[in-house]
């Protein structure tokens, strides 16, 4: 065990490696801070305002039956 302490405390392990896994951490906490707003730009809400778009309605009754502008 003392060995191990000694690898990462000691002159053995490159400061290069300590500033990658520091950049690394701090880059996994920015984006566990972000996530939510991500999510919300990357993928739309699903809803009867878009699928009127594709299919033109008027009305959405409570049976989820729908009456199209057409009749």
């Amino acid at each position: 065990m003392e060995n191990i302490f000694e690898y990462f405390a000691g002159t053995q392990f490159p400061m290069t490696m300590t500033i990658l896994v520091m950049a690394v951490i701090l880059l996994f906490i920015v984006l566990l801070i972000y996530i939510p707003t991500l999510t919300k730009k990357i993928f739309p809400k699903f809803g009867y305002s878009s699928y009127s778009e594709y299919l033109p309605f008027k009305n959405i009754y409570k049976d989820d039956a729908i009456e199209i502008e057409n009749n």
